[in-house]
């Protein structure tokens, strides 16, 4: 039996790169290789920050290898609820999904309501 595309769709995320733009973008079903892509688009091993029912991926070397921060991905992530530790800054192409406990989910109605109220996103 051949699955449709609906069955193979992943879930919808909002990818903000450090220039400000940002977009957002149906993942590939997750199956057992689902962060690839992810890491695909952040450059590298993935680092994760979390709130109320949404996280966060970004490039986990992203210091060392000198990304430039993230300022609006920053601002969206502690306007849903995330506390960063003093001069802590997002760096490189970050990417929210939503989260239901150890599942990634689409990116939760708020984050992109906030992600346009702040101008990250002109949906």
């Amino acid at each position: 039996m051949t699955a449709t595309a609906a069955e193979l769709a992943g879930p919808l995320a909002l990818v903000v790169e450090p220039d400000g733009s940002a977009r957002t973008l149906r993942l590939p079903d997750a199956g057992p290789h689902g962060g690839q892509h992810v890491h695909d688009l952040v450059g590298g091993w993935l680092e994760a920050i979390t709130g109320r029912g949404w996280c966060a991926y970004f490039n986990e070397d992203g210091e060392r290898e000198r990304l430039p921060v993230n300022m609006r991905a920053t601002g969206l992530a502690c306007a849903l609820g995330w506390r960063p530790h003093v001069a802590d800054w997002l760096l490189g192409v970050v990417v929210f999904l939503g989260r239901d406990g150890t599942s990634e989910t689409d990116v939760p109605e708020r984050a992109l309501q906030l992600a346009r109220e702040t101008g990250v996103i002109d949906e």
